[in-house]
């Protein structure tokens, strides 16, 4: 009995802003493959993405997220007020403090988000496909699954398998292409939340480590610089907005914004509420000019980069629970 060759066909995958196929890969090769996408240059700008990934939740209905969006958006902004009203002392020097700009983002990424949710959910519910429940047009829940039971959140991804044909039929090319046109509203909110979450947490380390004085200590100094964190990772877990690793390009042009506003501010003679020759003592030009250009250098090239790494394994983690309760529903 001879046995027969049978002839292989390339199968060429191509997702435009990549499905992530389980079925087809292992979650090592899966990582692997959305690790090298990260760096593609696309990545560098908004796109790649669907409404529903700023309309929708993994994990909440239709209605739930609305209530979750409109509560966190309250409370950042009374939270804002609380902190205006509590430092009324500082004046318009209250506008000085990186604090008190990463939480105004902080805030802004809230409410922006809030409306986009109600928007899409509610006025154009449509145009995610998905109903005010959660779920896409054809019943099927839309938290990350096709029809199929398939997850197709994710990176871009080019996937090649040699697999064999039964018949003898030649090389067979499959080309699955989905071109998503992200409107404006959403870019927007996508990099005020990739500047918002990234800075959140270089802001909660330096505060504690540099800044924070025993006894100076009150609810706004802690949810300025404790809660601000612990509300980006409940919000990175809870969402679905994708977080790509080259977006760390915007939270780093925010920070080098602010620095060279300190510098002027500090060449103009300006001073802190009480007088001193500087926004924050680690950022004495006057006193200490190597330390303070030490400590911008750490928080532009090595704090925005961790913080983006941190957030981008939550995002991995995030999908990886995501295909874990899938199989178990």
């Amino acid at each position: 009995m001879t046995s027969k060759t049978r002839p292989k066909r390339l199968i060429t995958i191509h997702f435009s802003f990549g499905f992530q196929v389980h079925e087809l890969l292992g979650i090592k090769q899966i990582m692997c493959l959305s690790l090298k996408d990260q760096f593609r240059r696309r990545n560098l700008w908004p796109c790649d993405a669907d409404i529903a990934d700023f309309s929708s939740s993994m994990w909440l209905t239709g209605r739930a997220f609305i209530v979750y969006r409109v509560v966190l958006a309250l409370y950042a902004t009374a939270m804002t007020v609380l902190a205006v009203i509590e430092r009324q002392y500082q004046g318009l020097k209250w506008l000085i403090f990186l604090t008190n700009w990463s939480y105004t983002f902080i805030n802004l990424h809230f409410v922006t988000q809030a409306f986009l949710v109600y928007y899409y959910q509610t006025v154009q519910p449509n145009s995610n496909g998905s109903d005010s429940n959660g779920s896409d047009s054809n019943g099927s829940n839309s938290k990350g699954s096709n029809s199929k039971g398939m997850n197709i959140k994710g990176s871009n991804k080019e996937y090649e398998e040699e697999s064999e044909s039964d018949d003898n039929s030649d090389d067979e090319q499959f080309i699955f292409s989905v071109e998503p046109q992200l409107p404006l509203a959403c870019k927007v909110s996508w990099i005020i939340c990739d500047i918002a979450s990234n800075i959140a947490f270089p802001v909660t380390v330096m505060f504690w480590s540099l800044v924070y004085k025993p006894g100076d200590f009150d609810f706004v100094t802690l949810n300025s610089h404790a809660l601000n964190s612990v509300l980006i990772v409940i919000d990175i877990m809870v969402s679905s907005i994708p977080i790509k690793l080259l977006h760390v390009i915007y939270p780093i042009i925010f920070i080098t914004v602010y620095m060279i506003f300190s510098i002027i501010y500090w060449a103009c003679g300006g001073t802190n509420p009480y007088g001193e020759p500087y926004i924050y003592p680690a950022l004495d030009y006057s006193g200490h000019p190597k330390r303070a250009a030490i400590i911008i250098c750490l928080f532009l090239f090595v704090g925005n980069a961790m913080s983006q790494l941190l957030l981008f394994g939550l995002y991995e983690l995030r999908l990886k629970l995501n295909r874990s309760w899938n199989r178990l529903i």
